[in-house]
């Protein structure tokens, strides 16, 4: 449950900051967004599958693989934003524009009508349940 949006042509990638806790209605702020080398993944879904991948790609993909089912990311580069699918497969995002988790549709639709990433986000948070918190802003050119 989570709400990533980015956008290739600014170089920017937001997301909500909220992890629902599945044994009450309390719930905690994470970070959904990472950076690797040059590159940020906001990552959506299992967070323990989540971790495992992280992990295996910190070690500069040494090791056997983990699995990433129940997780699915945006990696944006230089090049462009990417989807991650399976285990290893990224493509390329062409429109340069993209939202995914349980508000990704809402982000989507908003950007699809002009919304930056972090209006997006913030639309999202907004409507779906399980997205909320700060909002959490990386830049391309931040270091």
């Amino acid at each position: 449950m989570t709400t990533i949006a980015a956008d290739a042509r600014t170089g920017v990638i937001v997301s909500d900051s909220k992890m629902s806790l599945t044994s009450s209605d309390v719930w905690l702020v994470v970070r959904k967004i990472h950076r690797h080398k040059a590159d940020l993944i906001g990552i959506s879904g299992d967070v323990e599958a989540e971790m495992k991948w992280l992990d295996w790609l910190s070690s500069g993909r040494k090791g056997r693989m983990p699995s990433n089912s129940g997780i699915e990311a945006l990696i944006l580069r230089k090049e462009g934003l990417f989807y991650l699918l399976g285990p290893a497969t990224e493509f390329k995002i062409e429109r340069g524009w993209h939202a995914i988790g349980s508000g990704g549709g809402l982000a989507l639709g908003a950007m699809s009508h002009g919304a930056s990433a972090e209006e997006a986000v913030a639309i999202a948070c907004q409507h779906d349940l399980g997205s909320g918190g700060d909002l959490q802003i990386f830049n391309l050119k931040d270091a």
